[in-house]
């Protein structure tokens, strides 16, 4: 079952200097399958509701169990002026890679407002110079002149025999010392090197990777080499072979892989060979079949291919199918929402209306409202008591005609709490 959650926006921060900004959001798949994640954020004016920009997610793969950081395709450039205020929503899909089901989520509004980038200009750095990268010995700001500039050392420690450092720093030195030092070419085979290995005996790596005597001489591994077997002769020949094996025993490999007693004879093998089913009957019949199946859990096959319990019940599959199946309920002066028939609902408004306590709440399950205004628009809608909103304060739905909102709620099994809302959409 997929669970994929958005965690916070890594980007905007809530103060946000003037230029382009990326939206970054950071997401977690708590569920036991891979998905593939896609999206939308949209960004709006705070002072007048209006949409300022909108971009996909860059698609990505999340694996189970892990977090990501997942940002927009294109940057969002803010107007020039400071404290402009701002809010980002990001609408999410989730796509189970393995069984390609769908869920979708929405990470809230998240307010942010633009400040002018601080003065003064940022120090041009220069220790990226020096010869191990390090910062300057005395502190060179504001300086200028041959001790603040740039300099770059003569590199040389690669060039020395053992490829190692100087054995003493030459960093700002010259001279023979820290100059290149090529090593000195030999042969392997000369006065430079030293070895106790027999004469013409054969080599093998000690521990530590030096040549070492072999248990063999060049001379006998010549001679294995040129030897054959004797004489050819029938794998049946008793002249040439031995064995224990029981006669009319089918025979199987020992350790050594000869032949030696294997558990039937040739007329058991022919017998079971021969055998077929008894009786033809139906596999529910309890008279020839058991099993330990909890009743209602769905069946998987185990390692030998026998049916066993899966993780989920029937009624937890179902549930989760159902709260992403569509529904379109009755415009009437009282709406009914029954969740047990589509927990993602829409409906068109054609009037002020009053949405009734829904039925068949399932706890833990998530569900979507989508409400459309008709050709004249302005329709309100009275919530029941079980419908809960941040700060207990109703939505304000969109006036504007055939434009949409989306409310998307949790639910415990007795409330249905409101966790995200996108406005306006046309």
């Amino acid at each position: 079952m997929l669970d994929v959650r958005p965690l916070s926006y890594v980007s905007p921060l809530t103060e946000q200097e003037i230029g382009p900004i990326t939206p970054v959001i950071r997401l977690r798949n708590l569920a036991d399958e891979d998905a593939t994640v896609t999206g939308l954020f949209r960004i709006y004016r705070d002072s007048t509701g209006l949409l300022e920009y909108s971009s996909d997610l860059a698609v990505t793969p999340l694996a189970h169990g892990t977090s990501a950081d997942i940002p927009a395709l294109t940057p969002f450039s803010p107007g020039a002026v400071a404290d402009d205020d701002y809010f980002v929503i990001c609408e999410l899909e989730y796509r189970s890679i393995q069984t390609g089901n769908v869920t979708r989520g929405t990470l809230g509004p998240f307010y942010f407002d633009t400040k002018a980038p601080p003065m003064g200009p940022v120090p041009t750095g220069h220790h990226t110079t020096h010869e191990a990268a390090g910062m300057d010995e005395i502190d060179l700001a504001g300086m200028s002149g041959l001790l603040a500039d740039p300099q770059t050392p003569e590199t040389h420690a690669g060039t020395h025999e053992d490829g190692q450092a100087d054995e003493v720093n030459v960093a700002g030195l010259h001279g023979e010392l820290a100059d290149d030092q090529p090593a000195l070419a030999h042969d392997i085979a000369g006065a430079r090197h030293t070895s106790t290995a027999t004469p013409a005996q054969l080599l093998q790596a000690d521990a530590n990777g030096l040549p070492v005597d072999a248990t063999n001489t060049d001379a006998d591994v010549a001679a294995a080499v040129g030897a054959s077997h004797a004489q050819q002769h029938a794998i049946t020949d008793t002249d040439d072979h031995t064995s224990t094996a029981t006669p009319a025993q089918l025979l199987q490999a020992d350790a050594n892989g000869l032949p030696v007693d294997a558990t039937n004879t040739d007329a058991d093998v022919a017998a079971a060979v021969g055998a077929s089913h008894a009786r033809q009957h139906a596999i529910t019949d309890t008279d020839d079949h058991t099993s330990t199946a909890t009743p209602a859990q769905l069946l998987k096959a185990d390692a030998n291919g026998l049916p066993v319990d899966a993780s989920n019940t029937d009624a937890e599959v179902t549930n989760v199918v159902l709260q992403t199946k569509p529904q379109t309920l009755t415009d009437q002066a009282n709406i009914d929402w029954d969740l047990a028939l589509g927990g993602a609902a829409q409906v068109t408004l054609g009037g002020n209306r009053t949405l009734n306590a829904p039925t068949n709440m399932v706890n833990g399950a998530r569900y979507r409202l989508k409400v459309i205004q008709d050709g004249t628009g302005t329709r309100l809608i009275t919530w029941n008591a079980v419908y809960r909103f941040p700060g207990g304060v109703d939505p304000c739905l969109t006036a504007a005609i055939n434009c949409i909102d989306i409310l998307v709620f949790d639910c415990d099994g007795t409330h249905m709490d409101c966790v995200g809302m996108v406005n306006a959409l046309a």
